[in-house]
């Protein structure tokens, strides 16, 4: 997707403007009460200065609501139970909300019953088309297009909950944070970030239809969310240097891997991508799969009884699924596959635990000079390991009760201190 013409602005001069209280209330700004003082919402906006505060009371009160660009920094609140809402019987109303104006903060609204229409196709509830918004403890159900729809830099969407909607929340725009928010039942994908230095963190995505939450762009940031049954996918990355960390993933359908990431390479930069202490529970597809140009680290996760669907043509998934990358201090249990499938030159295979995986342990399907360093592979119903790369150093490993330990077609550059009992070049009794 592209940033339409009208938003030229960078995210780092929204920022810059944020910090120098640009976007921030005026010390004199007005406090305008909705229905006291102006009987709806676009009358109060209308009068409103910018930088005004318009309080609405509790109650349900009509939209569609427009704040044009001559209003920035001006925020609306509800106070107490407070939805606004378009016609249902209308199929064309257009978004709820429609903002267009820089700084503004809508907080504690309930939106209903927004859609498309001729002047905006994928409009929704709230529909933005402004930087350094704030959208904090919206709820928004019933939307024919999406919850929340950012065209803009610097954005903020949090503690928001989303209901029913035909996609939840996308952002357009680099510096995008969404945090802690509530996404359920969704025709589309729950979040999505498209933009640099995206952050999802904290947010809860239940029965996606596609994916639960997706960011594009370079130096993602995506910590630690619950994503249960994703129709296609947990959690998808496509970027240079992003950090997936902590996060929970249960139940992806269709195949889909429970976390994906795509690095594009950059090489500016010489961190890896990192996948670090996540969870992958029952997911349809491959519990983690990392590709792309560039290094990645795949760290410290736990992935249990995944591993239906795989990239590889030919094969069954596998718990992790690793393309050049670095696999290490993992847990792979009672996979539908292999348990570690990795290919490429020169990369780590180091401190794994692979166990009962209803094929490999671990699988080297190519590639030189890879180092297999210092797993356990126990109770798996292929091999415990199988060598398919040239000059794989295979170091300090421990295969047990695997149908065969030890085995493949790839050449050994060094094999050393292995603890194995079927196959391998120094098969040996088991030793407990």
């Amino acid at each position: 997707m592209r940033r339409p013409p009208h938003l030229p602005r960078p995210v780092a001069l929204a920022a810059a403007l944020a910090a120098a209280g640009v976007f921030a209330p005026r010390a004199d700004a007005a406090v305008v009460q909705v229905p006291k003082q102006h009987a709806t919402i676009q009358a109060a906006v209308d009068a409103a200065a910018p930088g005004d505060v318009i309080v609405v009371s509790k109650g349900v009160h009509a939209g569609p609501v427009k704040i044009p660009t001559s209003k920035a920094g001006l925020t609306i609140r509800g106070k107490g139970t407070v939805w606004i809402e378009n016609d249902p019987t209308h199929a064309d109303s257009g978004a709820v909300v429609f903002v267009q104006a820089d700084g503004v903060t809508l907080d504690g609204l309930g939106l209903r019953h927004g859609g498309p229409n001729a002047a905006d196709p994928i409009a929704g509830g709230v529909a933005v088309w402004a930087d350094g918004v704030t959208l904090e403890k919206l709820r928004i159900h019933r939307s024919k297009g999406p919850a929340v729809r950012v065209d803009g830099d610097g954005a903020r969407v949090l503690d928001c909950e989303v209901r029913g909607c035909r996609e939840g929340i996308l952002v357009i725009g680099d510096g995008a944070r969404v945090a802690d928010c509530d996404v359920r039942m969704v025709d589309r994908d729950g979040v999505w970030i498209d933009g640099k230095d995206g952050t999802i963190e904290g947010c809860r995505v239940v029965r996606a239809r596609r994916i639960g939450l997706r960011v594009e762009g370079s130096g993602a940031k995506v910590k630690k969310n619950d994503v249960f049954a994703a129709g296609e996918g947990g959690i998808d990355v496509f970027g240079s240097l992003p950090d997936v960390v902590g996060n929970e993933v249960r139940m992806t359908g269709a195949g889909g891997p429970s976390i994906a990431v795509l690095l594009d390479a950059d090489h500016s930069i010489t961190e890896p991508g990192r996948v670090r202490k996540n969870r992958c529970f029952g997911g349809d597809g491959v519990g983690i799969r990392m590709s792309g140009e560039a290094s990645g680290r795949i760290e410290k996760n736990t992935v249990v009884r995944c591993g239906v669907g795989s990239a590889f043509p030919g094969e069954t998934g596998a718990g992790i699924e690793a393309l050049g990358k670095d696999v290490v201090d993992n847990v792979v249990e009672e996979c539908a596959g292999d348990g570690i499938r990795a290919y490429g030159n020169s990369t780590r295979v180091e401190g794994n635990r692979v166990v009962d995986n209803l094929e490999d342990g671990i699988e080297i399907l190519g590639g030189t000079n890879v180092e297999v360093r210092d797993n356990v592979a126990r109770g798996n119903l292929g091999e415990g390991f199988e060598n398919g790369g040239t000059g794989t150093v295979f170091v300090g490993n421990v295969a047990k009760k695997n149908r065969i330990d030890v085995a493949g077609t790839g050449t050994f550059g060094a094999y050393a201190d292995n603890q194995s009992q079927t196959g391998g070049p120094d098969a040996a009794p088991e030793v407990d």
